[in-house]
């Protein structure tokens, strides 16, 4: 079992800080955690025991998710209203390396080597505005302002004028209904 003490706690604060760590927030699992650490798990839930080390760790999953909604906001705020970024493009080739005789000065051989760049382009790439993700921003960051319904009210009063005229209006496709409903009410047996 791996020693505890600080050292160790910053680095476990760190990768937690950067990376996350499941299952109570977003994040990394605690596999990955414990094999980065070269720590087991029954370690790592040992250590919990440990009031600095539960409160430290704690906390380094509230900067990740902290971390995690302010970039998620940037990246939507960037889709909300569009953005221009610039798209690097870079073709590479192996090196030939040919071979010629030094007598006749005829190609012997040929062959590959390294991959060396043969061509660099940059192009600037436009990120038309989004409505969809302009509207979700505003609806959760102003929603006083902001909402996707709107508020109706209506005062005084409601009436309500329902005349049964029958079963015939309400079902014409069964011309006999009136007179089956009658014969069903009469054979109906009577409670004593």
């Amino acid at each position: 079992m791996a020693k505890f003490n600080k050292e160790k706690l910053s680095q476990c604060v760190e990768w937690v800080e950067q990376n996350g760590l499941y299952p109570q927030r977003c994040g990394a699992p605690l596999k990955d955690f414990c094999s980065a650490m070269g720590i087991t798990e029954p370690t790592y839930r040992s250590w919990l025991k440990f009031s600095e080390f539960a409160e430290a760790i704690a906390h380094a999953r509230d900067v990740f998710a902290e971390q995690t909604v302010v970039e998620v906001v940037n990246a939507l705020k960037k889709k909300a209203l569009g953005c221009e970024y610039v798209e690097k493009r870079v073709k590479k080739a192996p090196r030939k390396i040919v071979t010629y005789d030094p007598k006749t000065g005829k190609k012997i051989a040929e062959e590959q080597g390294e991959l060396i760049v043969v061509e660099q382009s940059a192009d600037t790439v436009m990120i038309m505005p989004d409505t969809q993700a302009a509207i979700f921003l505003l609806t959760n960051l102003d929603s006083e302002h902001w909402k996707n319904m709107q508020k109706v009210e209506q005062s005084g009063e409601l009436k309500v004028n329902a005349e049964f005229k029958g079963f015939s209006s309400v079902l014409p496709h069964y011309p006999n209904i009136e007179q089956a409903v009658a014969e069903q009410e009469h054979n109906r047996p009577t409670e004593e």
